[in-house]
């Protein structure tokens, strides 16, 4: 794209200027390497994502995030686990996240996730049970008005996407 090598899975970006979107742009940097790094969702000066870059193999792609605005280093988030975890989607002003994770418990291949944050410290998992099968779910995400979660399933070898009503889950009604 635009004259750049395109590594595996980095991640790019599209600025909107209200009418339209700009050419994507590569992020780069410590958020793309030649490992898996993908699933980029901002929030605030910082960028979410997961890779695989420290653990290496399936199992070794965790989430992490860094921030855009100086060189520190990326850091795991707490709520990653020794499963492969990614895919995370910010929300409630990135004090709560959705994501899918082979981890906590999980009953499938991989489940959905959501956890909210106090501060910087951020809640213990909980398993979306509604959604949870025992096939791969991932890609959550949320309708602009917060009323619908999506999120992708992979059941042999077929990916499909799955929405549910916000107000039949459980994890939703606080």
């Amino acid at each position: 794209v635009n004259g750049i090598e395109q590594k595996r899975n980095d991640i790019w970006y599209s600025d909107f200027d209200g009418k339209k979107w700009s050419e994507p742009k590569h992020l780069g940097g410590k958020f793309s390497t030649p490992d898996i790094d993908s699933g980029g969702f901002g929030s605030g000066d910082y960028v979410y994502f997961h890779t695989s870059r420290f653990g290496g193999g399936f199992n070794g792609i965790d989430i992490y995030r860094g921030k855009l605005s100086d060189d520190s280093p990326i850091e795991k988030v707490s709520f990653s686990s020794d499963q492969v975890d990614g895919e995370v989607f910010l929300f409630n002003n990135g004090d709560t996240a959705l994501f899918m994770s082979a981890g906590h418990g999980s009953i499938g291949k991989s489940d959905i996730f959501i956890v909210d944050r106090n501060n910087d410290s951020w809640s213990k998992p909980i398993a979306i049970k509604e959604v949870n099968s025992k096939d791969w779910d991932y890609s959550p995400t949320l309708s602009p008005d917060g009323k619908t979660l999506f999120i992708k399933r992979l059941c042999k070898g077929k990916a499909s996407i799955y929405s549910i009503s916000t107000d039949q889950l459980s994890v939703f009604q606080k």
